[in-house]
């Protein structure tokens, strides 16, 4: 019944094909749901829309692009953040007890899915979105798109079917996000590929409420009890060990022309998507077979280019499991460990390893900078800097979460309480 959509000369190609497929699946999904015999997923076996993930990390200074390091400039405190308007479009539910109810209804019009996704910590703790979106400065590297004046951000995500989908996220009803995703109607397979992806992307899965209770003693860190904390992170950990890559030792023009280049260039064009800058990040594969003048004359990554495609060409080949690393816990690994483990990937040294271990999750480590270290002697209204020595005495009651804790009294005056 596909054969002729499925030929390489048809007119509408792939995304027709995709589309009828989604279709029939839904047929089949509304048969098996009237019959009760049918998962969230959507699929045998498939985890739940709302299936648990794991949790990402900084913001880079204008001049200055250490790995780690996170930007002040482009960010006003006072800034504004409203929600935009619902588009029409198929809802679903997707918050931790809600994952049965994705509707089994493809939308046949052209407007885009709408989904919602609840905003809770696994141990019934806040989640504070705007301050989540505004977190750090990857949230400004390609292909994530943060518009600050609007309270949004756009990822792209790639799904088990199709090609990879445009996703803005906002502030939805009281307690939600709402989550769009753009260009044509989403299938129930891609929607709970979006819910699961965006719930990675916003570190859903990271269990703050020790953190904030340690939080509450403390008068000047109290305020980040109400949900600040959650680290974005990219899809995947080789995206943000290779963006880390391109922030050591130059200014942050130069990582957004290194980022938007890969991008541009190596990654797979998205669904809903506005441009190159849109694909999604490129898969170590393609980083691994672009050829050295590449790096050299398109992405200008000087000395980075040839740790990229060692560090790409490793990941293809399976020698490191960079996903894995990222999903390992302190119990399984502990941080002096997965520090070790950091160090031996080329172009990563100590500084470039904290920084990375905060994007997986682990924040033992401070993150003290050319950056860092000014800002927070202005936090506490000094003209001289404060020792490193002082600063880690300061922080060390938080323990794992010691780099967190230091890293939201630097940055608190990003947005307005």
């Amino acid at each position: 019944m596909l054969a002729d959509v499925d030929h390489p000369g048809h007119p509408r190609g792939d995304d027709h094909l995709e589309a009828v497929a989604e279709l029939e699946h839904v047929v089949s999904l509304e048969r098996s749901l009237g019959q009760g015999g049918l998962d969230a997923s959507g699929g045998g076996g498939e985890a739940e829309a709302g299936g648990r993930v794991e949790p990402l990390g900084s913001r880079i200074a204008p001049g200055q692009c250490k790995a780690g390091s996170i930007r002040e400039g482009q960010h006003e405190p006072d800034a504004t953040l409203r929600a935009h308007p619902f588009h029409p479009g198929t809802r679903v539910g997707c918050g931790r007890d809600s994952a049965r109810e994705i509707v089994g209804r493809l939308p046949l019009s052209a407007a885009m899915t709408e989904l919602e996704l609840e905003l809770v910590g696994p141990g019934g703790e806040p989640v504070d979105l705007p301050r989540t979106l505004n977190s750090h400065g990857f949230a400004d590297l390609s292909p994530t798109r943060l518009d600050e004046l609007a309270g949004t951000i756009e990822i792209t995500l790639r799904v088990r079917a199709g090609r990879p989908r445009r996703v803005r996220i906002e502030s939805g009803r009281p307690g939600f996000a709402r989550l769009t995703v753009l260009g044509r109607p989403a299938g129930v397979r891609a929607q709970a590929d979006v819910v699961r992806g965006t719930r990675h992307v916003l570190r859903l899965d990271q269990d703050l409420s020790g953190f904030y209770a340690l939080l509450h003693d403390d008068p000047e860190l109290s305020w980040a009890s109400r949900g600040a904390g959650r680290m974005l992170q990219s899809p995947s950990a080789f995206e943000d060990v290779v963006k880390t890559i391109c922030t050591t030792n130059c200014a942050w023009s130069a990582t957004v022309r290194m980022v938007d280049a890969l991008v541009s260039h190596l990654g797979e064009p998205a669904v809903g998507g506005s441009g190159p800058t849109t694909n999604a990040f490129p898969s170590a594969r393609a980083m691994a077979e672009a050829p050295p003048d590449f790096y050299r004359d398109v992405v200008r990554a000087g000395y980075r280019g040839a740790y990229l495609a060692d560090l790409a060409g490793r990941v293809d080949r399976g020698d490191v499991d960079l996903e894995a690393l990222a999903r390992t816990t302190p119990e399984e690994l502990g941080d002096d460990d997965l520090e070790r483990a950091l160090l031996e990937l080329p172009g990563v040294g100590p500084y470039a390893a904290a920084h990375i271990m905060m994007t997986f999750g682990r924040s033992s480590r401070l993150i003290l900078d050319s950056w860092t270290r000014p800002k927070y002697a202005r936090v506490l209204g000094r003209s001289k800097p404060v020792a490193d020595a002082t600063i880690r005495r300061r922080f060390r009651r938080y323990g794992r979460h010691a780099g967190l804790a230091f890293w939201l009294s630097v940055t608190r005056d990003w947005l307005q309480d």
